[in-house]
């Protein structure tokens, strides 16, 4: 079984699957998948229900994506892979056609809804959402997350005691230890050794993320984490665009009229500068408050930014702040798995 694999070690302390699915169970991320495939089920049984079917050779594009992003080219080649990770052709097909159907309702309508409507059991949900995460790649994020947490305890020599005793986060997942193929004790063991690398990792996160970091990370990004606060107005033909911005511009018409006039409603959009496409960064880069930005192509619209603030990164600012922790962090668990960690499953 899956389960059974060993999936890295770290000096003579190895780690497998189970200890891997059970780790992200514990840090949330399984339910974040789990909800993901709700609700992918649930668009496939809404599609099937209305007969809305996915586009003619949709499915079999997406399934060449997937073996060729994999070096999966020949039909050999995928059958191995299929039977090294435990799962059948029509598993993998099922996974391909819930990511598809999900797709296909972005902007999603209400996900929650339609997955009361069309429910999963617990067992059938914790069964298609290991092969959502084998096959979409998220469970091969949870063992690099794992390893990197392992690794980090080991070199900054701090000791996971696996064998400390510790409440149970609430009654065993028995749907999720079904799949994998293990008991209840066999569940609560691998959950204590697992919260003794979560506990013991707090310790190497707070040597890695000070406050000195923090401020040198956010100093190499003074460009790149400028904030902008706009008022936005999108439309549907360039010749539109280009009018509202002469109106804005040359006869300095004000926001609010020219929306009104063009029957379109204005938003707001608060990003940072590395977040929009390269070829426009010049012209936010020279942007003041007060100047008009645009217009410019975005999917299917014609967009103008009228830039109300713009803000240099400081640590005063709690969004900056929580993502160069993050980047802080990031970079040393790196560090770890680059150097301390033995690979011993094939990731994707």
């Amino acid at each position: 079984m899956l389960s059974d694999e060993l999936v890295f070690s770290i000096d003579a302390n190895g780690y497998h699957w189970c200890d891997v699915v059970v780790a992200a169970f514990k840090r949330g991320e399984w339910a974040a998948a789990e909800r993901r495939t709700c609700e992918g089920s649930a668009c496939v049984c809404a599609a099937q229900a209305s007969g809305s079917l996915l586009p003619s050779g949709a499915l079999e594009t997406a399934g060449q994506d997937f073996r060729y992003a994999r070096e999966l080219v020949t039909a050999h080649s995928m059958e191995q892979w299929l039977q090294h990770k435990g799962i059948s052709a029509k598993d993998w097909t099922g996974h391909l056609r819930r990511e598809l159907h999900r797709a296909r309702h972005v902007p999603p309508p209400s996900f929650d809804a339609l997955a009361q409507r069309y429910p999963l059991d617990d067992a059938e949900a914790a069964r298609l959402t290991l092969i959502d995460a084998i096959c979409g790649g998220a469970l091969d994020d949870w063992a690099r997350s794992l390893a990197a947490r392992v690794a980090a305890n080991r070199t900054s020599g701090i000791v996971a005691n696996g064998n400390a005793h510790h409440d149970c986060d609430g009654a065993v997942p028995s749907a999720i230890a079904h799949v994998l193929g293990i008991d209840a004790d066999a569940w609560s063991s691998t959950s204590s050794r697992i919260h003794a690398v979560d506990a013991a990792f707090e310790g190497f996160r707070s040597t890695q993320v000070t406050d000195q970091a923090v401020e040198t990370y956010i100093s190499a990004r003074q460009l790149e984490w400028i904030r902008f606060d706009c008022r936005v107005m999108g439309f549907p033909e360039p010749d539109m665009a280009a009018e509202a911005a002469m109106l804005l511009r040359e006869d300095n018409e004000g926001f609010t009229g020219v929306y009104r006039a063009a029957h379109t409603e204005p938003r707001r959009a608060h990003f940072l500068l590395d977040s929009i496409d390269a070829g426009y960064r010049d012209q936010f880069l020279g942007a003041q408050s007060g100047d008009l930005v645009g217009p410019m192509r975005e999917g299917d619209e014609f967009v103008l930014y009228l830039v109300e603030r713009k803000t240099l990164p400081s640590t005063r600012d709690r969004d900056i702040r929580t993502l160069a922790e993050r980047g802080v962090l990031e970079h040393a668990l790196k560090h770890q798995l680059d150097h301390h960690v033995e690979w011993h499953a094939v990731l994707q």
